[in-house]
């Protein structure tokens, strides 16, 4: 019951805040900066990956993710956000394939 009222809350916040981008082929979608997330998620006491996962399920794309989104849409960006992934060993390869899957917002690694 609590945490519905909270993602309530934190919907509303998102929609408040949220501003308009621009993406290289021109067309326009809602963003919200880092700085706004995470003082979204202090303000309600949710987690980084809350915010954006509610922000996502919005149509609204967190700018960190801007680079992702021509690869992946906000669908994938929004199943991406909520997985969970493991990666054995982290010599150079997995290294490698720990740092990308973080770049693009993987939920738990």
């Amino acid at each position: 019951m609590v945490f519905a009222l909270i993602t309530d809350i934190l919907r509303n916040e998102v929609q408040k805040v949220a501003q308009k981008g621009t993406d290289p082929a021109g067309r326009s979608y809602q963003c919200i900066n880092l700085k706004t997330v995470k003082y979204l998620a202090e303000a309600t006491l949710c987690s980084l990956r809350q915010v954006e996962i509610v922000a996502l399920e919005q149509d609204i794309l967190p700018e960190r993710y801007q680079r992702s989104i021509g690869i992946l849409g906000m669908e994938g960006q929004l199943k991406l956000r909520k997985s969970t992934a493991a990666v054995l060993g982290a010599g150079g390869l997995g290294g490698f394939a720990i740092e990308l899957l973080a770049r693009m917002g993987v939920g738990k690694l």
